[in-house]
């Protein structure tokens, strides 16, 4: 099993909201999750959309 990469807290504000998409660590590429930023998290996986990346990412915020 290959070693997965951590998302950690979103680096930039949603247009005029206070969630921001939380972005992959190796593409950059906004993953299907928002996060206010007091938001915590552990344990949430997703998959990277980006074709060239599709690299499962743990959500810790």
């Amino acid at each position: 099993m290959s070693p997965c990469k951590t998302a950690t807290k979103p680096l930039r504000p949603a247009s005029g909201a206070d969630r921001a998409p939380v972005l992959c660590p190796l593409c950059g590429r906004p993953l299907p999750v928002w996060a206010i930023p007091e938001a915590s998290a552990r344990g949430i996986w997703v998959k990277c959309k980006n074709p060239a990346c599709r690299k499962e990412i743990e959500i810790k915020l």
